[in-house]
């Protein structure tokens, strides 16, 4: 699911757009990275908080162990009544 698909805020029917923090290592394995998602409103502000986790491997490649952004658009998308 991209931005494209993400519906407008459900308060001030502005764009909604994605932003990524910086990874972070997970407390109790440092090979793994929590990577902090939030989808908000361009115009009011609005926002949910997600997280992703990944794993860096020897040869430097990422891979996801947790795809948060899919729960996360989800929840923006609800709205009372299914519109």
């Amino acid at each position: 699911m991209g931005n494209d698909e993400l519906k407008r805020c459900p308060f001030c029917g502005g764009k909604a757009k994605v932003k990524f923090g910086q990874m972070m290592s997970c407390k109790d394995d440092l090979r793994n990275y929590d990577i902090p998602l939030k989808i908000e409103c361009c115009v009011c502000g609005a926002h949910f908080d997600g997280l992703s986790v990944a794993k860096i491997t020897s040869k430097l490649e990422i891979i996801l162990l947790h795809n948060g952004y899919d729960k996360l658009a989800e929840k923006w998308n609800n709205r009372v009544g299914g519109e």
